[in-house]
């Protein structure tokens, strides 16, 4: 469920928000910048050269999903009859 941005992290947490303009969520965190820049402030970033996206809704990450790598080399077979 989305939530205001208001009540989203702004401890470095990646999560996904809602940017009105696109029709897709973006994966965006909290980017505080050097205190002593006159341009930049503090906003949401997507990692790349967006920040102060405006952001107005977000929600936490799903769950990364789990690879499992099967070795099907002759090798394995060879070792696991042996």
């Amino acid at each position: 469920m989305w939530k205001p941005v208001e009540t989203a992290p702004r401890d470095g947490t990646w999560v996904l928000g809602w940017w009105p303009s696109l029709d897709h969520p973006i994966v965006v965190q909290w980017d505080k910048v050097d205190p002593r820049s006159i341009i930049a402030r503090d906003g949401w970033a997507d990692g790349s050269d967006g920040i102060n996206l405006p952001v107005t809704h977000w929600m936490p990450s799903p769950d990364l999903p789990v690879i499992t790598i099967v070795d099907h080399s002759p090798n394995e077979a060879l070792a696991a009859s042996a």
